[in-house]
């Protein structure tokens, strides 16, 4: 694989070695983005490879800065309802939207 597209960035893709702290038997895959992006310079995705859930992420800033989060009891698909993502406008807010899209 030589380029991955995610949402309207293109990424290239390598398998690397996992970061500190994650648990063993994992496998973890770095994305760094074709064209620069202002929030990161690369991410470092890492999986249970027979499940695929993300045990974590790592991620560097043009600054220098890491930030890295490691998920741990995650459950997935637990059956909450609909209403728990409900979003209710406040009264006097006034709401603008991207035509373009």
């Amino acid at each position: 694989m030589k380029t991955a597209d995610v949402g309207h960035t293109t990424f290239t893709p390598s398998l690397v070695d996992n970061p500190a702290g994650t648990p063993s038997g994992s496998r973890s895959l770095k994305l760094v983005p074709r064209t620069r992006q202002p929030d990161y310079d690369w991410l470092v995705f890492t999986v249970d490879p027979a499940t695929l859930a993300i045990r974590g992420l790592l991620t560097m800033d043009a600054q220098g800065g890491e930030s890295a989060f490691v998920f741990t009891n995650l459950k997935e698909n637990t059956g909450l309802a609909d209403k728990e993502f409900a979003f209710n406008i406040p009264r006097g807010v006034d709401v603008v939207t991207d035509s373009s899209r």
